[in-house]
């Protein structure tokens, strides 16, 4: 920084030197020439003399020497040409000679002013809502923002003659070209590949005016009423079909898990027939015991109103016939003495005659089974001698 400086003071030095110089010289002279004859007058051209080159000197210190704030700079022209870019520090300038190059920027209230020093932080341009044309034809208002940074001074005040109105036009255009190569649908899906395609476009072009573009944004955006009404209406009717649709699911599956519980209770109630059939079985097996050993001539047998059951009592009716032919042949003569039983003589005059075979039952009605006859009144022992 200090080499800087000295590089920055060797020409004013040696300028203001060679004019006080010139101003001594001019005071000698005139203290010689008059002098000796006019000793007041050559006092007071050396007063005048003196006095002038005091303010050359503080008019040089005060027109020559500047400070630059950090974060700014100032572009420096001499005699009407690009003399320098200084930044912050402390400066040293040819008075009359070297002059700051102005720059034009927007002041608070939004009007333009000149300033000499520029100022390199990142600036933020809101711009007001516009208007624009989409591909399909509707008319969307978008408001964007845009965050900018000079990064080149020399660039920014001889590139373009209002770096900060070219910015501003350059995103609007920007925006109407980008906006109307999309549809309103993408516009408003898309705002992460708009933003960025948007920071493209302009960083090319910003680039030849020093400007560096950090960030381009759309703030909001305002479909037409026409577009909200139909998205409107489209997203109702998306709701209701959904809502359809998860109350057929909702049925469906209510449906399924009835389906379910109803198999659930067949089983359980094919699980309890089954158990009931076996047990009914072994009941009926045990009756049969007890009916052939007893002396009755008939037998009543319930049979079922069910007809899930008209197997089992088919096959206990097959049982009972050969039941009824063991009961047939069934030798009642118990001789004393305990010797073997004998057959009752046949009749010699009765043929033989074979049992038909049961006639089949009806379902629901209760079957009269017969035994094939009353056994044969045992015969009188024989008589002994005493």
């Amino acid at each position: 920084m200090s080499s800087d400086l000295l590089n920055e003071a060797k020409l004013p030095a040696m300028v203001l030197l060679t004019l006080l110089f010139v101003l001594m010289i001019i005071g000698i002279i005139i203290y010689f020439a008059v002098g000796a004859h006019r000793p007041g007058f050559a006092i007071a051209m050396l007063v005048i003399i003196a006095f002038l080159a005091i303010t050359i000197t503080i008019l040089y210190l005060w027109k020559g020497v500047i400070t630059v704030e950090e974060k700014r700079a100032m572009v420096v022209e001499r005699l009407g040409q690009f003399h320098a870019v200084y930044g912050a520090g402390v400066h040293i300038l040819l008075p009359f000679i070297d002059r700051p190059r102005k720059l034009h920027v927007r002041s608070v209230n939004g009007e333009f002013v000149q300033v000499e020093d520029i100022d390199l932080r990142e600036r933020t341009v809101d711009l007001p809502a516009q208007v624009v044309i989409t591909k399909d034809n509707w008319q969307v208002e978008v408001d964007s923002v845009a965050q900018y940074q000079i990064v080149d001074p020399k660039q920014a005040v001889y590139g373009t003659a209002n770096v900060v109105l070219a910015m501003e036009e350059l995103i609007k255009t920007s925006l109407r070209d980008v906006i109307g190569g999309i549809t309103l649908q993408d516009l408003l899906g898309g705002r992460e590949r708009i933003n960025a395609e948007l920071k493209l476009r302009i960083s090319k072009t910003s680039a030849d005016w020093g400007v560096q573009v950090r960030e381009v944004g759309l703030q909001r955006i305002s479909p037409p009423p026409a577009y909200i009404e139909s998205m409107s209406k489209k997203q109702a009717a998306i709701a209701e079909a959904e809502g359809r649709k998860q109350a057929a699911i909702a049925e469906a599956e209510g449906r399924k898990q009835a389906a379910i519980l109803e198999a659930e209770g067949e089983r359980a109630k094919i699980d309890a027939y089954e158990s009931t059939d076996v047990l009914l079985r072994v009941k009926y097996l045990e009756a049969l015991g007890r009916i052939a050993n007893g002396n009755a001539t008939k037998v009543f047998i319930p049979f079922p109103n069910d007809p899930n059951q008209a197997n089992l009592f088919s096959n206990i009716m097959n049982v009972m016939a050969g039941v009824g032919e063991a009961f047939s042949t069934k030798d009642f003569n118990t001789p004393a003495g305990g010797q073997g039983s004998k057959s009752p003589p046949e009749s010699p005059t009765k043929p033989s005659v074979n049992k038909p075979e049961p006639a089949p039952h009806k379902l629901g009605q209760r079957p009269i089974v017969k035994r094939s006859g009353p056994p044969s009144s045992p015969p009188s022992p024989p008589k002994t001698d005493s």
